[in-house]
């Protein structure tokens, strides 16, 4: 049976997607045909891939009940993943968008070596934001006409 903090807590943080959805959709300049990375699928999966990420996160909070530190570092995790699109300048700062998805890589594998400690189940669900964040760096980086350093 599933609890009502764990589906308060999948609520709570798909409900950030659908937020973070809309956020990218106002800043984020739709890019011409030809111009999108030939690597990344197109933008509504991308947007179910982080709905059920968001939910898996929200999964792993509500195993972490009792362990607030732990809670807070699945939060803080969450929320850099959603303001992605704010701190990127709606991905038109290629600097700060490789340098959040170094620091997301980084931190997820942190917060999973951490949270593996009080609940292995917690951490399976928090570990697939890292393969997710290298697949979309690359996507990225594969972009007609650009490259990590190529901004024009």
């Amino acid at each position: 049976m599933i609890r009502p903090r764990t589906i308060a807590s999948i609520l709570t943080y798909t409900a950030g997607s659908v937020i973070g959805s809309a956020l990218q959709l106002a800043i984020v300049p739709q890019k011409p045909p030809g111009v999108r990375s030939p690597l990344l699928p197109p933008g509504p999966v991308i947007g179910v891939v982080w709905t059920v990420l968001f939910a898996m996160l929200g999964a792993a909070r509500a195993k972490l009940h009792g362990h607030p530190r732990e809670q807070r570092l699945v939060d803080a995790l969450w929320l850099g993943c959603l303001s992605y699109p704010l701190y990127t300048d709606g991905m038109r700062n290629r600097p700060a968008a490789y340098a959040g998805n170094i620091a997301t890589i980084v931190a997820t594998a942190a917060i999973v070596a951490r949270i593996r400690r009080v609940s292995p189940a917690a951490a399976r669900l928090v570990l697939p934001v890292i393969p997710w964040v290298i697949f979309a760096t690359i996507g990225i980086a594969a972009e007609p006409g650009r490259s990590v350093g190529n901004d024009d």
